[in-house]
């Protein structure tokens, strides 16, 4: 068996047309190059990465299974590098669709006349990802940003959760893609955040023409393949949506992830169907705001059943959060305040959405509710379809927490009735009206083609400010309304 780690040196030479590294192997196996080598025309002093294959236990498949076997993975096309900025001769190269090397001589890499390499160069080694162990294919999907430099702007904001395909007779596919972690992720490219997002999906949903948008809108996108993923059956009633699970999906488990993504300032943990568990705690840094849906950790799911509601539980992700959405139909009216905010850490915020009749923002004290504000419905054009709205909202939210400079500054003057008498106050105000518009508009539109533009919003917020108001509220329960829960008006 191979060592783990093998020296190999390689030199960088810049040209016209880009960086070309080329990989000269320690090891004397030149009679057997010359033998091994059939498809590929070599000229004398010619300089290739050699490859040894002897220890390969699972070639050809597309994932790592040996915590002691050492790999580099090369990124495939998809990647959107430039031609020409890497140009490796490799010989004997896995049939891998993520061209994983397994057991590639040479670990690390070494730049010679490191001085002459452009960015270009470094941030392509930087993207590389080490996996092991994992029985999971992560596979990209997104793009780079275009142009001549390729330095990708830093993360904002990462997502994480399933898809889920809803049962729709409209679509010619039988179904469409939606799933919290596809709305939140498309709203935050959309406000302008530079954005990345891991969802998991089964066949069908890997190749939805849904993700088309969220790779056009910007996202930096990873697919996790899983077996199966959750799939419903939606009936919109007068009392609220009522959900038949045709699939139920299986956990996401945590996988390596770019540096560049797990250093982003904000985090979203969109579960669907409780497929996110607490071991996914290790990966967020400290100092990530870190935003739950909690409606995908509330849900009791059983093919062919109705979706029925689970009591709250206490659970890692949501003591780390620091921003907490749940809809009014995903726990009992009657449910106190101060029983929701007790699972949040002091400082956290519970946002509880309450469709047409505004809702509320929860600021949670060292034991219970410490601050109340309800915000009221912002108006729209005609609402088409309400799915993802509350995701919307959230996502949009967690932006304005990320993003100060999405929103207005917060004076009471541009937004009349709004005040609420301190700059910190006005400034959340502001940031709650920008995310009402959002979810507003989010209903206008059918599934994903509803997610709003920053600009959209903008007017929307605009235009709503008169009739849209954030006020201190004195609402105990979920389920209260601006009517009787006390809300003061002066």
């Amino acid at each position: 068996m191979w060592p783990r780690r093998v020296a190999v040196s390689v030199e960088v030479e810049i040209g016209q047309d880009g960086a070309v590294v080329l990989g000269r192997s320690l090891l004397v196996l030149i009679v057997i190059v010359i033998v091994i080598v059939r498809q590929v025309d070599l000229e004398i002093d010619q300089k290739v990465l050699l490859l040894d294959d002897r220890d390969i236990d699972r070639r050809g498949e597309r994932f790592v299974t040996d915590e002691d076997e050492a790999v580099i993975p090369l990124q495939d096309l998809r990647d959107g590098l430039a031609q020409g900025v890497l140009v490796i001769d490799v010989l004997d190269v896995p049939p891998d669709p993520l061209d994983e090397l397994e057991e590639l001589i040479g670990l690390p890499f070494g730049l010679a006349h490191d001085e002459d390499v452009g960015v270009d160069v470094v941030v392509a080694f930087v993207e590389f990802v080490e996996e092991h162990g994992r029985q999971i294919l992560v596979r990209w999907v997104g793009q780079y940003t275009g142009g001549g430099v390729m330095v990708r702007p830093a993360i904002q904001v990462l997502h994480i959760g399933s898809a889920a395909r809803d049962i729709a007779s409209g679509d010619r596919r039988g179904w469409r893609l939606g799933g919290g972690v596809t709305y939140a992720a498309l709203t935050t490219a959309r406000l302008g955040l530079r954005t990345a997002a891991l969802v998991g999906v089964d066949a069908e949903a890997a190749s939805a023409r849904e993700l088309d948008l969220l790779s056009d809108a910007g996202v930096d996108l990873r697919l996790a393949e899983l077996p199966e993923s959750p799939v419903f059956h939606n009936l919109e009633t007068s009392a609220g949506r009522v959900q038949t699970v045709v699939r139920t999906g299986v956990p996401l488990e945590p996988v390596a992830l770019p540096a560049s993504w797990t250093d982003a300032p904000g985090w979203s943990l969109a579960p669907v169907a409780g497929e996110i568990a607490d071991d996914w705690l290790a990966s967020i840094p400290g100092t990530a705001i870190v935003a739950v849906g909690w409606q995908g950790l509330l849900r009791r799911l059983v093919a062919g059943e109705r979706v029925e509601r689970t009591p709250p539980t206490e659970l890692g992700l949501l003591r780390r959060a620091d921003l907490v959405g749940v809809s009014h139909h995903d726990v009992d009216a009657t449910t106190q305040l101060s029983e929701l905010a007790r699972f949040l850490h002091s400082g956290a915020r519970l946002l509880v959405t309450q469709g047409d009749r505004g809702g509320l923002l929860v600021t949670t004290g060292p034991l219970a509710a410490d601050d109340v504000l309800r915000y009221l419905p912002t108006r729209t054009d005609g609402e088409v379809d309400p799915t993802g709205a509350g995701d919307t909202f959230l996502a949009a939210l967690l932006a304005a927490s990320i993003e100060p400079d999405l929103v207005a500054s917060g004076d009471p003057g541009e937004y009349p009735g709004g005040g609420l008498g301190d700059s910190r106050s006005d400034r959340l105000a502001a940031e709650l009206r920008f995310a009402a518009a959002a979810g507003s508009l989010a209903v206008e539109g059918v599934g994903l083609a509803g997610v709003p533009s920053h600009e959209a919003v903008v007017a929307r917020a605009a235009r709503e400010s008169v009739q849209r108001a954030v006020l201190p509220s004195l609402a105990v329960l979920v389920g209260s309304t601006d009517r009787d829960d006390g809300t003061r008006r002066g």
